[in-house]
């Protein structure tokens, strides 16, 4: 015997018709689309909110005179980390000072020198001289 049930356009037991394979596909099609769409807005959005307030903090800061405050969140995230962890090397105020630090090629600390000024009586020596021909 036959059973009606198995060629009939009705979807198993929820009483709708099923829609054809190809409207299912460009259906889905459509909907992927359409997703890739607001998440392509939504980064868009994000990456713009982002620019005006760095924008604008740095604007705040120039008119203000006050450091901005991006920087100043990254400064104290950065003390947060060096509190945290207190056993970490110590670090200098300048990156030069920490890349011979690490290298070992830095003299261990920085002597200043007294200048003084030549007279301009002196005569300039012949290498200057011959530096300055050349330009």
């Amino acid at each position: 015997m036959h059973d009606p049930r198995l060629t009939s356009s009705y979807a198993a037991g929820y009483g709708r018709a099923a829609a054809p394979g190809w409207l299912a596909r460009l259906a889905g099609g459509l909907i992927r689309m359409l997703l890739a769409v607001v998440a392509l807005l939504f980064t868009v959005g994000l990456l713009f909110a982002l620019t005006m307030i760095v924008l604008v903090s740095l604007l705040a800061a120039w008119l203000t005179g006050r450091r901005a405050s991006p920087a100043a969140q990254w400064a104290h995230w950065r003390d947060s980390a060096r509190r945290r962890w207190p056993g970490a090397a110590k670090r200098s105020a300048t990156p030069r000072a920490d890349a011979n630090q690490a290298t070992g090629s830095g003299a261990g600390h920085v002597q200043d020198v007294a200048w003084r000024e030549l007279p301009p009586s002196q005569p300039a020596p012949e290498s200057a001289k011959r530096a300055d021909a050349l330009h």
